[in-house]
């Protein structure tokens, strides 16, 4: 008999998931639930810490926590694993992170991706089902969230470290799979880096890449034989203000059987944010049909992305800071600059996609403003 992983993308359980009428009846899921019920292994991600706490972290960007008791919901719909590398996972620090991991493992639920330690966070999930030994790596691209050697957190997307992770898996397990948390939020597409990335680490024989974080459905491809998924969009993310593409996500069906063949299906569904929450299952067919990986267009579609102005002067304005002003100013009082440095500014310097985004942007204006036209 085969076994079937169900992926999906991110979970967070804030706003109406939280009421009791949410709580006490899982019909709101609809007609995924009996899906979900009858896989052997639901793997989602785990968009927020599960805490009372009140101590949020300084970072840029909203922090985002669920109460508790909305773990019934991962009860409800038979998650086996949660991933825990996202950029929000530490919002409220290393208290919030040991709530989380404590109410998942009073109520039986697995994870990945997170720990006290950064060696713990790299740590991979070992499975066995039906005679079958699968390994869950997590990783996600360095925010506010990343553990340190003495210091709790998630565990980094680092070229070497991960792909030392996957080849010492890959002895121990049928079957490697690299879950991965990162890209350009609400937009549809991967990177030019995401997609050298992504299949790096396919081809070192995975059986499955699996990528989220950017709220939206992005493209998918087989490469070499090995699915890469590069985002499959929201699972359920209640939030007030909801953007193109936000209430629509896909899961991954991955069925493996005795021989190690691998099968493969993908539904697609959406979430109506009414008074209540309900989910429902979609045509899935426009889904494989246009976002089927085009390279050539995804990389001409960031050409034009990166090349807006706009956004790369509204990105610029964290560091420049009225340059020839405060310049005067730092010669009269140096440490001055100090009190300049703010937490948008590293996150741009320091994530990877933040960093990618920066550089192809300000190559473009260059090239145009002083190549092109000189």
């Amino acid at each position: 008999m085969p076994i079937t992983i169900n992926y999906f993308g991110d979970f967070c359980p804030v706003g109406r998931l939280e009421q009791d009428q949410i709580l006490e009846d899982p019909s709101w899921i609809g007609d995924i639930l009996p899906i979900l019920r009858e896989a052997d292994i639901n793997i989602v991600n785990l968009e927020c810490p599960l805490t009372t706490g009140s101590n949020p972290i300084k970072k840029s960007g909203p922090n985002l926590k669920a109460h508790p008791k909305t773990v019934k919901l991962l009860k409800d719909m038979n998650v086996d694993i949660v991933c825990l590398a996202n950029n929000h996972i530490m919002d409220y620090g290393t208290e919030g992170l040991r709530d989380t991991i404590d109410v998942l493992e009073q109520n039986g639920i697995k994870y990945v991706g997170a720990g006290m330690t950064i060696e713990e966070a790299r740590l991979p999930l070992y499975v066995e089902k039906k005679g079958i030994k699968l390994a869950f790596i997590n990783v996600c691209e360095k925010e506010f969230s990343i553990a340190g050697p003495s210091s709790a957190g998630a565990a980094p997307v680092d070229l070497i470290s991960t792909y030392y992770n996957i080849q010492e898996a890959k002895k121990n397990a049928d079957h490697v799979i690299l879950l991965i948390h990162g890209g350009v939020e609400h937009y549809p597409h991967p990177t030019p880096r995401q997609i050298e990335l992504y299949r790096f680490f396919a081809s070192l024989g995975l059986s499955a890449v699996i990528g989220h974080h950017s709220h939206c459905v992005q493209d998918w491809e087989l490469y070499r034989g090995t699915p890469i998924m590069y985002s499959l969009g929201n699972f359920v993310f209640d939030d007030v203000d909801i953007p193109n593409g936000w209430n629509r996500g896909l899961m991954l069906s991955h069925s493996i059987d005795e021989t190690n063949k691998i099968d493969l299906n993908v539904t697609s569904f959406e979430v109506d944010y009414g008074v209540l929450p309900q989910l429902k299952i979609c045509d899935v067919v426009p889904f494989l049909q246009n976002k089927k990986l085009d390279e050539i267009a995804v990389i001409d579609k960031w050409t034009k992305y990166v090349g807006v102005t706009r956004k790369l002067c509204n990105r610029l304005n964290s560091i420049q800071k009225n340059g020839k002003i405060m310049r005067f100013i730092y010669k009269i009082y140096p440490n001055l600059l100090l009190q300049q440095i703010d937490v948008p500014l590293l996150n741009l310097m320091r994530n990877e996609t933040h960093h990618e985004y920066l550089v192809s942007a300000l190559e473009s204006y260059l090239h145009e403003t002083y190549i092109d036209n000189p």
